[in-house]
Formats: C-alpha cells, sequence, structure tokens
C-alpha cells in the first residue's frame, strides 16, 4: 500500500471513488468539529455523515479502518522481526564462520545458518504475500456479488438476473491508476470493462466454475481496498459442485467466510455440506450468515408474518452455527455472526451517497429500512474487525512460531559457541601460562648448561691431554722395538745412507701414529660419545617434547654428528731432520765409550766440550774425535803432572806393586784381544746396530719435546668438534626458546581474540533475547485472545 493511500486509509476515507459507469470523483477537504468531515465531489460540499449515516460519527468509521489497519501494522512489525531475525542470523554466521571458531563449530551448523537465511527471505516473500482473505459463498443469486459491491461501496462486479457469477472473481486493491484484471488462462492484463463477459454465466465466453478470475482496483477509488485485503467471489453453490477441490484452492487460506442466503428459502443441505466440508479441513471458520434480500419482507403482498419469519431462519442458523457446526461457542456469539440485510438496498444508497444524488427507490426513514442498514453497518464492523483478528491469527502466528524457534536455535548455537569459546579461553590461558614457565625455565636451564659444559670442556681437555701424553710416553719408550721390526736393508760402504734414512723416519711416523690411534682414539672417541650424549640429554630436558617431533629431522642429523677423525701427525720427516749418525769405529773398551757408561753420553759429550773449550751449539749431535779427545786429555794430564809428579809416581808405583806387571801384561792381552775382535766383526750389520742405537736415543729426545704439543693438539680435536656440537645444540634451544616465545605470543593474541569474540557473541545474545522478547510483545499484541 503506498502511503497516500494509507494515510487516506488512516483519516477513514480515500482520496476519491468511482462506481461503475457513474464514476464520480471526489476527494477529503476538512474534517468541521461538531459536524464531521466533508469532501468534495461535482454536487458539491457533502459532509461525511450522509456517508456514515449509521454511524453518525467520525470515530466509528475510523475505528473500522483502524481494525484492517491493525493486519497491515501486524505485517508490517513481524516484517522487522524477521528483518531482524536474517540479520541476526547473518551475523551469527559470520561470528562463527570466524577463523578463529573453525575448530570449536561444527560445519553442519554454519550450513543450517546459511541456509536459514533462505528460508527467512522465502517467509519473508510469504508474509510480503500474505492479506487478509475473504471468501463469499451462497446459491446461485443470493445476491453475492452485491453484497461485495456493498461492502466495497463500490459497483465491481456483475449483479444481475440468474447466474450472474460463472467462475471466482478475486478483488484486491493496486497502486495503479486504471483497474485491470489478470486472465486465469493467459496471466495477461486486460481491461476491465470485459469482466461481464468474462465472468457472467449467461455469456458465451464465459469461464470454467473453477477457475478464477483477478481483478485488481485503484486504491484510489476504493478506500477499503487501501489494506491488505482481497474479496473472493464464487459461482453459486449447487449440488454437483466440486467442494473439496473448491476449499483446497480458494479456502483454506480465508479467514472469513460470508454466506449469503436468500431469505426467501432456508438453509439447504448442499449449502451445508460445503460448510461441513470447511469445518472439517479448517478448524473453526469465522463464518457469516447474511440473510440477504430482507427488504422484500416489506412487501405488501406477501401474506406472512415477517418477524415469524426471521425467527425461523435465526433459530436455524443459530443451531447450524452452535450445535452442527460448532464454530461459535453460544447463542450470544452466533447472534453477532448471522445479520439480516438488503444488499441491494445498502448498494444503492451508497453509491447514492457518494454521487451526492437523492434515491427514490427506498424509503430511507422507513424503521425497516433503518434497521437493514444498521445490520449492514454493525456486520462490517464485526466483519472487518473479525477478519483482521483472523488473518493476524491464521497468517502471522506459525511465522511467529517458526520465527521464535529461529531464535532459540540461534541463541543455543550461540550459548553452545560461548561455552565453547570460555573454555578454550581458560585452555588456552592455561596453556599460555604453561608455556610461559616453559620458556622461562628454558633461558634458566640453557645458561646452566653452558655453564656446566664449559667447566666440563676444560676438564676433558685436561683429561684427554693426560691420556694420548702417556700413550705418547710409553710408544716412546717402546720406541727401540718399532725401530728394530725395521726390515729395510741397510746400505753398504759407500752407499748414501739418505733413503734408508727417509724409510725409518716414515715406518716410525706410521708406526707411532698407528700404536697412539690404537692406545688413545678408541678413547678418545668414547669419551667424545659420552659428552655427546650427556649434551643430548641436556637438551633432551631443556626442550619441550611437541618442538622435539615438529624438528626430529634436524635434531636426529645434529646429534647423530660423526666423531672426529684424530690427526696424529709427527711430522718426522721434520723433527728427525738433523739427525747425524756416527758409523766409525769405536773400541767398546775405549776411553770415549767408558766415560759413557760412566757419565751418560749426554754428560760425557758436556764434559768435553768444556775440556775442549767449545761451547756446543744447541740442537747439534756433534761427536768428537779421537785426536781432538786426546789432546785435551793429555794437557790435562801434564797440567796434574806438573802440579805434582810425587803424587803421579806414588800412583803408579802402588798400581804396579799391588798389580804386578803380569796381570798388566795379561789384561792388556784381553784388552787387545777383544779389540781385535770387535774391530773384525765391525761389518754392515754391526753399523745398522749402532745406526738404530743412535737414532733411538736421537728420536727419543726429540719425542719427547714434541709430546706436550701432540698431546694438546690431539685434544683440542675433540673438544673443538665438541664445542662445535655443544654450539649447535645451544643455538637449536635457542631456536626452540624462541618458537616458545612465539607460541606464546600467539596463544596470548589467540586469548585476546577468543576474549573479543566472547564479547560478540554476548552482545549477539543479548540481541537474540531482544528480539525473542520482540516477538513475545508481538504475541501479545496481536495474537494473544483477550
Amino acid at each position: 500500500m503506498g502511503p497516500l493511500a494509507r494515510n487516506a486509509v488512516n483519516k477513514g476515507f480515500g482520496n476519491g471513488v468511482a462506481s461503475g459507469n457513474n464514476a464520480v470523483g471526489v476527494s477529503i477537504k476538512e474534517v468541521i468539529p461538531g459536524e464531521g468531515m466533508r469532501i468534495n465531489s461535482p454536487k458539491g460540499n457533502l459532509k461525511m455523515s450522509h456517508l456514515l449515516r449509521s454511524s453518525k460519527s467520525y470515530d466509528e468509521f475510523n475505528e473500522r479502518a483502524d481494525a484492517l489497519s491493525r493486519f497491515e501494522e501486524a505485517k508490517g512489525n513481524i516484517k522487522t522481526l524477521f528483518s531482524g531475525v536474517k540479520r541476526l542470523i547473518t551475523e551469527s554466521s559470520i561470528f562463527l564462520k570466524g577463523p578463529e571458531l573453525i575448530d570449536l563449530i561444527e560445519s553442519d551448523v554454519k550450513d543450517n545458518l546459511s541456509k536459514a537465511v533462505s528460508q527467512i527471505d522465502y517467509i519473508r516473500e510469504m508474509i510480503e504475500r500474505d492479506q487478509m482473505k475473504v471468501a463469499f459463498f451462497g446459491r446461485t443469486s443470493s445476491g453475492k456479488s452485491s453484497v461485495s459491491n456493498a461492502i466495497l461501496r463500490h459497483k465491481i462486479l456483475p449483479v444481475g438476473m440468474g447466474d450472474t457469477t460463472n467462475c471466482f472473481i478475486s478483488i484486491q486493491g493496486t497502486d495503479q491508476e486504471e483497474p485491470y484484471m489478470i486472465h486465469p488462462m493467459s496471466n495477461e492484463k486486460h481491461n476491465v470493462r470485459t469482466i461481464a463477459q468474462l465472468a457472467n454465466a449467461l455469456d458465451k465466453n464465459k469461464l470454467e466454475r473453477s477457475s478464477q478470475l483477478s481483478v485488481y482496483w485503484p486504491r484510489s477509488k476504493v478506500p477499503l481496498l487501501c489494506h491488505d485485503i482481497m474479496f473472493i467471489d464464487s459461482p453459486g453453490i449447487s449440488v454437483e459442485s466440486k467442494l473439496d477441490n473448491w476449499i483446497d484452492k480458494y479456502c483454506l487460506d480465508a479467514d472469513v467466510f460470508i454466506f449469503v442466503a436468500n431469505a426467501e428459502a432456508t438453509l439447504m443441505e448442499a449449502e451445508k455440506q460445503f460448510f461441513f466440508k470447511v469445518s472439517k479441513q479448517l478448524s473453526k471458520p469465522n463464518i457469516f450468515i447474511l440473510q440477504n434480500k430482507w427488504d422484500l419482507a416489506d412487501d405488501s403482498d406477501i401474506d406472512f408474518d415477517s418477524e415469524d419469519v426471521k425467527r425461523q431462519h435465526l433459530d436455524r442458523s443459530i443451531d447450524f452455527l452452535v450445535n452442527e457446526l460448532k464454530v461459535v461457542e453460544n447463542k450470544e456469539e452466533a447472534l453477532n455472526r448471522i445479520f439480516f440485510v438488503s444488499a441491494r438496498e445498502e448498494l444503492v444508497t451508497r453509491l447514492a451517497d457518494l454521487q451526492g444524488t437523492p434515491v427514490d427507490r427506498f424509503n430511507r426513514q422507513s424503521p425497516a429500512f433503518i434497521e437493514r442498514h444498521m445490520a449492514f453497518e454493525k456486520f462490517e464492523q464485526i466483519f472487518q474487525r473479525t477478519v483482521s483478528e483472523s488473518a493476524i491469527q491464521t497468517k502471522f502466528e506459525k511465522h511467529t512460531e517458526r520465527g521464535k524457534t529461529m531464535i532459540c536455535g540461534i541463541k543455543d548455537i550461540i550459548q553452545s559457541a560461548n561455552i565453547s569459546i570460555v573454555k578454550t579461553i581458560k585452555q588456552r590461558s592455561c596453556e599460555c601460562d604453561a608455556k610461559r614457565n616453559i620458556h622461562k625455565n628454558m633461558k634458566r636451564d640453557l645458561k646452566k648448561m653452558k655453564e656446566v659444559m664449559n667447566n666440563k670442556m676444560q676438564e676433558i681437555s685436561k683429561e684427554l691431554e693426560a691420556k694420548v701424553r702417556t700413550a705418547f710416553d710409553e710408544e716412546i719408550s717402546r720406541l727401540s722395538i718399532l725401530v728394530d721390526d725395521f726390515s729395510k736393508a741397510f746400505p753398504d760402504h759407500g752407499e748414501t745412507l739418505e733413503p734408508y734414512r727417509e724409510a725409518l723416519f716414515v715406518y716410525v711416523e706410521e708406526g707411532l701414529k698407528r700404536n697412539i690411534e690404537g692406545r688413545c682414539t678408541s678413547t678418545l672417541l668414547q669419551e667424545f660419545d659420552v659428552v655427546k650424549s650427556d649434551m643430548a640429554n641436556t637438551m633432551d630436558n631443556i626442550v619441550p617434547e611437541e618442538w622435539k617431533q615438529q624438528h626430529s629431522t634436524s635434531i636426529s642429523t645434529l646429534l647423530n654428528r660423526q666423531p672426529p677423525r684424530l690427526n696424529y701427525n709427527i711430522a718426522c720427516d721434520h723433527l728427525f731432520s738433523k739427525f747425524k749418525e756416527q758409523l766409525e769405529f769405536q773400541f767398546s773398551l775405549g776411553f770415549m765409550k767408558m766415560f759413557n757408561r760412566i757419565l751418560s753420553p749426554s754428560n760425557t759429550q758436556s764434559m768435553l766440550r768444556k775440556l775442549n773449550g767449545v761451547v756446543s751449539v744447541p740442537g747439534t749431535n756433534q761427536v768428537p774425535d779421537s785426536q781432538n779427545m786426546i789432546l785435551p786429555l793429555l794437557n790435562t794430564a801434564i797440567t796434574v803432572s806438573s802440579q805434582s809428579p810425587l803424587t803421579i809416581m806414588l800412583i803408579g808405583g802402588v798400581f804396579w806393586r799391588m798389580i804386578g806387571w803380569r796381570l798388566i801384561a795379561v789384561v792388556g792381552g784381553i784388552y787387545g784381544a777383544v779389540y781385535m775382535y770387535e774391530k773384525l766383526t765391525w761389518n754392515n750389520k754391526a753399523k745398522e746396530r749402532v745406526f738404530k742405537e743412535q737414532f733411538v736415543d736421537y728420536a727419543t729426545r726429540k719425542l719427547k719435546s714434541v709430546v706436550p704439543l701432540i698431546s694438546h693438539n690431539s685434544s683440542s680435536q675433540v673438544v673443538s668438534e665438541l664445542n662445535q656440537t655443544f654450539a649447535s645444540i645451544c643455538r637449536a634451544i635457542e631456536v626452540s626458546i624462541k618458537d616458545v616465545d612465539k607460541d606464546v605470543s600467539k596463544t596470548s593474541e589467540n586469548v585476546k581474540i577468543l576474549k573479543s569474540k566472547l564479547d560478540d557473541s554476548r552482545v549477539i545474545l543479548n540481541r537474540l533475547l531482544f528480539q525473542e522478547n520482540e516477538f513475545d510483545s508481538f504475541v501479545g499484541k496481536y495474537l494473544m485472545k483477550l
């Protein structure tokens, strides 16, 4: 309904009406206190009291308009309610589809909410199509079309003698300025002037009795059609009528049934059967009985008592409504459903009043006319209130229940989500606190681990260095055995010793490395594995299990690092490069040999250097020859004898006296024989033995000088690898600490988002409760029967 038309209804009348071929435009002009409302017409200014002669007041007419407007008001309210429900469903759907709630809400719940939006649209479309519906039924020529025209205050439906309405005709308002109709077969718009041709049963182009012709009349011309109301005029009821089909097609959604009876006849079985069918399919339908054509009772030529006939019709109608149909509770209620009227009189009078022309056909001052007029006015008043209340009840009650059910369903979903959010917030807050503690403990344990491992590395370094030094010392003590096993042929006289010497150096280095590796490597690697295992256990205690599972591959690669390949690089070729062998024959009982046995070779050489006045050069191994040694010895002996000749003579005499010349001769012979033996056996093998003895003596001193360096280097290799492993483990732990910190921040942020979602859910719940209260208010205002 347009705003102008609705405004006209609220004021009690429209902007103008038209009546068939005698259309007269009228419009509201003003309301004069004490005189009612004046309207403009071609006949001059007319008082509204002329139009509403029986009501006598603007308030009574406005009350009827308000009764019909109540349906429109309820319709607008329920549309607004469902718009609110749609918004809430949409907001709830968006709320539940948030990524924060993706694991909290089942997907089918979200899908159901999405479907509910389309259901709301469908309900709103149904509400938009919903309108008050009045169905007119009665026997042929009972005056159904006349009653419709009189109620509409306009001649719309064809009236006349015989079966004038051969099909169902619906009448409703339109905002267009010209009336039109829609043919049931083509759904095309036709000029309204062809109604008589299509609907009149006497015409050759008549429609099927079960078809419906839709007529749309401008609301500006018929005030009653400014409301959402539809009138259904039916063909006459007959025994052959297909009552079930009629009811299913046109009656199931009717709010009021107006049974137009011919006062000249009583209720027939066919009429009763029709309403029995209606009552069977509809619970207590609203039925009005209009005993039409009651103006015939004024005919003086008819010989009967009108009051007796009226009482007879009234008793039968009350019995039909109360006892047979049981659509009303008692007689008093039934009396408000039965009226004795003359639709023809009312239609003619109303059209004449609208046109401002006198009516000469009826005596409008007669009591019988006034009674029929008042009855029609009362019928209209009750009918309009009833149709509005019934339409609200039948059209909106189920929608209201469905809306409340939807709200309850959404509320349950949001409450369930609310509970899940609260539970999740509590759970994740606990997780966040636990992760903060883990983060704090990890940082503390990492710091402690670094301190412990640094101390342990120093201890390990010293321990490993001591083990390698001990092993080297033992191997050096067994160096002579290693050198004796050197099997390369010693060069013959005149051949160079360099190849032999180099081969011996290589052999000694390989042998020492092999023996050291055999003695130390397994120990060092075992120590390496033990320390690495301690690191792994410490890391296992620090790093969270979840992080270890996520980074299991990298952790496995880190902890399965290969142990270091220890390098005992002695560099014998460089270390022994200054070794010089002395292979000249030296008698074992000679002066130098004797000194060597007594003082050791090193002390002997030192003493000889002092005696000879020669300062030895560090790193050399020069042995003085016999001439160089004899000269200083003789010099010493002369010096001693010159200082004490008497002493020398005394010592020589003592020896001569004690030993005797024979013993001296024997000793001299033996000494000479030994000398000759050694001289004769001084061959290549003896030279090799002396060479190896000299080399062992030299190598022993040199190797002992580098033992600290080699042992330190070996220990450093292991410790360096352990430090690298430890550094990698520390980096992994630091990464895990950062990951835990990020996880804490992420969880904390998620808790904040969930708290925000919780606030949103509470807002939605409050709005749902408000919307539910609005539905309850709607029920209390429109659906609660007083």
